[in-house]
């Protein structure tokens, strides 16, 4: 049996507060934290080789699930005048999905398989390096 598979996001958000303090008067070091969520596809594909003279056996799975969690990150913003600044911002999402299960047996000419696998999101890590604008100077 060959197996192969993967789960990915296909969207993911934050819900985030941050605070900081100056390092010096035009930069910002901050923390951030809070909610995040996000929708993930699972997919598998699995070929059995059967005996010779046949053809293979092929099943798939392909499931989607909305999950969510927690984000905490850190960041450095530097302010270019009155109005832009630069940021970089490193983010962890945490997002669990209900440990989700695909279990699949296969019949074959009187023998038969069993694949089970358990799948467990350890977490997104995301790096961002934005241009910002305020709409009011400060």
């Amino acid at each position: 049996m060959i197996a192969s598979g993967g789960t990915g996001p296909e969207w993911f958000g934050t819900v985030r507060g941050r605070a900081g303090i100056l390092l010096q008067p035009a930069m910002l070091a901050y923390v951030t934290g809070g909610y995040a969520y996000g929708r993930f596809q699972d997919r598998f594909n699995f070929n059995v080789v059967q005996a010779p003279g046949t053809g293979p056996t092929v099943l798939a799975t392909n499931t989607r699930h909305n999950d969510s969690g927690w984000v905490a990150g850190a960041g450095l913003e530097y302010k270019l005048d009155s109005r832009w600044s630069v940021k970089a911002e490193y983010q962890y999402l945490a997002l669990q999905n209900n440990d989700a299960l695909t279990s699949v047996i296969i019949f074959n000419n009187g023998n038969h398989g069993h694949f089970s696998s358990a799948l467990d999101i350890n977490g997104i890590h995301t790096v961002q390096i934005g241009l910002n604008y305020a709409l009011m100077a400060r």
